[in-house]
């Protein structure tokens, strides 16, 4: 096993911590908050859990395939499934915390009483579970791929744009340490979102050749990534939580 390997290794546990030690600080919250508080605090704390589940997930897939690499293109691996699984869970844990704070943080009708942003992810995720559930019955050639690729960044964009546009919208109409909570959520996110293309871009790249020096750089790149995500995940968190506390 490589230095770098090792030091991937310790970037992706030192990530599932932060995640552990986020959620743990939640339930505790969530156990002494009063009702109007629980909804919030139980969605964050699903939202963080589907996200390290699927981490681990992600995790497992690379360490077992180099990071994909050892699979040939077009290969159906089972262990693609993990790593899909990893991300429609990531994306999946967002969707409740969305509804809340449709409710508490908008004013507009579209978004506040309409919940026209998680109506919109419910049916691309119908979609996505119909397509696949077809594709298993009927074993269309090359169908899931494509669909599942485009049913999937639909969901992404939609989370990004309520993340990152709404939030933003949020501190630029307001002041003080609301403007500055709510800019570090739309920051947080934005960053959590491009790290994670950056890096399925790159594994892409280097996947299509992979020498022992393009996996040694690959390992290093995705180590940096866990960094920077664990920093990423808390500038956020941090965000949602004192955004919260302004409106209880």
């Amino acid at each position: 096993m490589s230095i770098y390997m090792t030091l991937y290794d310790i970037s992706a546990f030192s990530l599932f911590i932060v995640f552990g030690i986020i959620i743990i600080f939640l339930l505790i919250k969530l156990m002494k908050a009063d009702k109007t508080a629980k909804p919030f605090l139980f969605t964050m704390s699903f939202f963080f859990l589907c996200i390290l589940i699927g981490q681990i997930m992600i995790y497992i897939f690379n360490k077992t395939t180099n990071f994909g690499t050892d699979i040939a293109a077009g290969e159906a691996h089972p262990m693609m499934i993990l790593r899909l699984t990893g991300y429609i869970l990531t994306i999946i844990g967002a969707m409740p915390l969305i509804y809340i704070l449709e409710k508490k943080m908008f004013q507009k009708a579209l978004i506040k009483e309409k919940h026209i942003v998680s109506i919109v992810q419910i049916l691309i995720l119908g979609f996505l579970i119909t397509f696949d559930l077809l594709f298993l019955a009927f074993q269309f050639i090359d169908t899931p791929i494509l669909l599942n690729t485009f049913l999937i960044m639909g969901l992404i964009i939609t989370q990004t744009l309520f993340f990152v546009g709404g939030f933003f919208i949020i501190g630029l109409r307001s002041s003080g340490e609301y403007r500055r909570n709510a800019f570090l959520v739309a920051f947080g996110y934005l960053i959590r979102v491009l790290l994670n293309v950056f890096s399925i871009l790159y594994i892409y790249r280097l996947g299509a050749n992979p020498t022992q020096s393009n996996l040694t750089s690959l390992t290093i790149f995705m180590t940096i990534i866990n960094i920077l995500n664990i920093i990423a995940i808390l500038i956020m968190a941090y965000g949602l939580l004192n955004l919260y506390k302004k409106i209880e």
